[in-house]
């Protein structure tokens, strides 16, 4: 699944009504698969909260994690909503990637 992280084209969602109790949302990306010519969930992460905190930690978690595994992530562009600090710490994280 996280293989699928190094497509170019990321699109990152989260939903706040499906994440289970104890959770605050569930923040999904999705890429699209170029050989497949259609989207799939390539990773999700339940989160206690949205500030940037919390971003900054799942997006060191996620390259750590894919640096272990040799996955290249490398994402060209991304598109989200406009919830200024998720499109910060992507930013940050992943800086050159158009937002």
């Amino acid at each position: 699944m996280l293989k699928q992280l190094e497509e170019e084209a990321w699109f990152i969602d989260s939903n706040f009504s499906i994440a289970p109790g104890g959770y605050y949302q569930l923040l999904a990306i999705l890429v699209f698969d170029q050989s497949a010519r259609t989207y799939v969930l390539a990773c999700y992460v339940l989160l206690q909260g949205k500030n940037a905190l919390i971003y900054k930690s799942v997006f060191s978690a996620l390259k750590n994690l894919c640096q272990g595994y040799q996955i290249d992530l490398r994402p060209k562009t991304m598109m989200t909503d406009f919830e200024t600090a998720l499109r910060n710490e992507l930013g940050i994280a992943f800086p050159g990637t158009e937002l």
